[in-house]
């Protein structure tokens, strides 16, 4: 659940938690969801900032000094 909070909080995602919400919440998340390209294009954007795209490379780098 952490991994999944830290990409809401940083507006890449919407978490749902089954024991707090029925279905008819997800019912309205999923349909916000589907008929806001905006919200969509946000969350992708978002997504993008939080993800570590050279993170296998940069880990390599440090633990065998590689270039």
């Amino acid at each position: 659940m952490a991994n999944a909070k830290y990409f809401e909080l940083n507006g890449a995602a919407i978490v749902v938690d089954q024991k707090d919400e029925d279905e008819s919440h997800l019912f309205r998340v999923l349909d916000q969801m589907a008929n806001d390209v905006n919200l969509l294009n946000d969350m992708s954007i978002s997504s993008l900032e939080c993800s570590h795209v050279d993170a296998s490379k940069d880990t390599a780098k440090y633990f065998f000094s590689l270039d």
